[in-house]
């Protein structure tokens, strides 16, 4: 019976890309398959508290194959914080495109006022290095679509900075003939400086066939003008000297 049901759940998630079941996704013919996940679940948590358990070590390793969570909070947090991220970069999208920039107005929706702020409050964190729901990946996200980490929530001030890709590699451009290097300080070296650090770390997840906001094409655009991927031997913090 657990090989049939081991089978089952196999099925269940080449059709839904994963092995989550929450109350209101699972179909009626699943709720069998829903119950045994829970137990599953259960036998592996009485081992992690030192109890007897009836999962057995072979079956854990073929759950583990196929990828198979034994913690059930974590991938129904994980799967609800993707979904409610992907639904506010929508709306953000959405909000630039009436708008034309991410400046707050006055009689704006406040959940998107609540959004914006708590985006950049995050963005502060990061940049302190504390704890912050911004990965290095989302900010690529909100960078593509322009959006302003520094900008202060007035409709009067507007800050001339670069938003896109493009720009920030513009801006990359003139900081190389003016110093001869795209070596930009990172604690120094303000907004660019940050965006760099981000290229650097995209990269790696590029050359590990990891989900990256890095293309090839951006990659070889960087080599073209001689940034260094890996400067960890000639840059930290500050600008060392540069071999001739």
């Amino acid at each position: 019976r657990w090989n049939e049901n081991y089978q089952q759940l196999i099925r269940y998630k080449e059709e839904n890309g994963h092995m989550w079941f929450g109350r209101t996704y699972v179909k009626a013919e699943d709720a069998h398959l829903r119950g045994w996940v829970a137990m599953i679940r259960k036998e592996y948590q009485k081992l992690q508290n030192g109890e007897q358990s009836n999962l057995a070590a072979i079956q854990m390793k073929r759950l583990s194959d196929i990828g198979f969570d034994f913690n059930p909070r974590k991938i129904k947090n994980n799967t609800s914080n993707d979904k409610r991220w992907e639904v506010n970069f929508q709306l953000l999208k959405e909000y630039k495109e009436r708008q034309g920039d991410f400046t707050l107005r006055k009689g704006e929706d406040r959940k998107m006022i609540r959004m914006i702020k708590r985006i950049r409050l995050d963005y502060k964190k990061k940049q302190r290095g504390d704890r912050s729901g911004l990965t290095d990946e989302r900010i690529a996200n909100l960078e593509e679509i322009g959006f302003d980490f520094q900008r202060k929530e007035t409709p009067y001030k507007v800050r001339d900075v670069p938003r896109s890709w493009e720009e920030r590699f513009q801006q990359l451009l003139q900081f190389k003939e003016e110093h001869g290097h795209c070596l930009v300080p990172q604690i120094s070296g303000g907004i660019l400086g940050e965006w760099v650090r981000r290229q650097r770390c995209q990269y790696k997840k590029l050359m590990a066939s990891e989900r990256t906001s890095l293309t090839h094409e951006k990659a070889l655009r960087l080599s073209s003008i001689g940034f260094c991927f890996d400067a960890s031997s000639r840059f930290k913090g500050t600008i060392r000297t540069i071999q001739k």
